[in-house]
Parts: structure tokens; C-alpha cells; sequence
């Protein structure tokens, strides 16, 4: 086997991602949240992998915030389980293809998952601007372009609390710039060209 000339990352084509006003509006009128509650949201298939029970169960501890899992689940077993541990203060939305409208409705990510691969989905909400938590050893894995970003937070199960979540800036800026643009797709088209014409 030959060596690799260059790691080449994932990529998103981060307009979609960006922050939308009116996004916002339209996912909180179809779900009936009001413009002052404050929605906790996690995106990807809800499932053992992905540690979505513990959030589940977290969401009875913030009775005043509304949390949205955007997803379909594993299985059938799983959805009941998961049902069961729900409070009603948790939303499922179900398959979302246009998962990144939902991002603007939120106001804050939490990635409950012990393991991610790449972990786009960080790249896709802080993009989008948001305080984007994730478990402290989940967060020492990741690079350093998602770990220096200042919305990402790491906690650990004792730590994620209230007042960590009220840390972070719910009062997002409608023209913030989005999140650098290491992974957008413009970009590593480009550096995929570069590579593969060895210019």
C-alpha cells in the first residue's frame, strides 16, 4: 500500500447550517414552543450508541426547558424504552431530512454519546452557533478546531447541570459568523482537487 499524501476531514456545506430566524419561527410554530422557552436539543438516530436514555432521563431534572431529540430510533424496543423514561417536556420529531432547520429552532446542543467517529454533528451546531455540550471523555477526543471552539462545553454526569447550561449564550446573534470554516465542503473540494491533481 502506498502512504497517504494528506488526511482530507468530512465536510458540510455550512450555509445550511447557519443560523435562521426563520427556521426558528416555523419549527417552534409547528411544535407550539413559545419564543421564550428555551429548547435543549440532540441530533442523530436515538439509540444505545448514541447514549440517548441518559438524556431522557436528564431531561426530568429541567422541567422548565423542552428537549428535542431530531431522529428516528434504532428499533422498536428501543423507541418503547425510551418512551417509557420520557417526561413531557421531551419531543420527538422523528426522521428529519432537513435536519438543519430544526438547529435554528434550538438553543442549546447536548451530545450525550460516550463515542463518536468524526463527529460532524458538532461541526453542524456550532456552526449553527450553538452551546454544543458533550461528556468530558467524549470531549477529550475531539479536535482541537471543535475543543477550542468558545460554545463547546464538556461535562461529566455529576456536572451537567442548570447552571452549566445557563452559562453557555442562549441569546444567539441572528448575524453571527458561523463556525470556522475548516469543514465546509467548498473548502475540501478544493483541497481534494489540490491532492488529487498534486498542484
Amino acid at each position: 500500500g502506498g502512504k497517504a499524501d494528506e488526511i482530507i476531514d468530512n465536510g458540510i456545506d455550512s450555509k445550511l447550517f447557519k443560523f435562521d430566524i426563520n427556521d426558528r419561527r416555523n419549527i417552534r410554530k409547528e411544535y407550539g414552543i413559545d419564543d421564550n422557552k428555551i429548547v435543549v436539543g440532540s441530533l442523530g438516530r436515538i439509540s444505545k450508541e448514541k447514549n440517548s436514555l441518559y438524556l431522557v432521563k436528564k431531561a426530568k431534572d429541567f422541567p422548565n426547558y423542552l428537549f428535542m431529540f431530531i431522529g428516528g430510533f434504532m428499533n422498536k424496543k428501543y423507541e418503547a424504552k425510551i418512551r417509557k423514561a420520557a417526561s413531557p417536556n421531551c419531543i420527538f420529531t422523528g426522521e428529519a431530512g432537513d435536519s438543519w432547520t430544526y438547529l435554528s429552532a434550538l438553543d442549546a446542543m447536548v451530545v450525550p454519546s460516550k463515542m463518536e467517529g468524526f463527529g460532524l454533528v458538532f461541526v453542524e451546531s456550532l456552526t449553527n452557533g450553538l452551546p454544543t455540550f458533550c461528556l468530558m471523555t467524549l470531549y477529550n477526543k475531539l479536535s482541537s478546531i471543535i475543543k477550542n471552539n468558545k460554545e463547546m462545553y464538556a461535562f461529566d454526569s455529576r456536572s451537567f447541570t442548570e447552571k452549566k447550561l445557563q452559562q453557555s449564550n442562549f441569546d444567539r446573534n441572528v448575524n453571527k459568523v458561523g463556525f470556522i470554516n475548516t469543514y465546509d465542503i467548498v473548502g475540501l473540494l478544493s483541497k481534494i482537487e489540490r491532492v488529487i491533481y498534486h498542484e
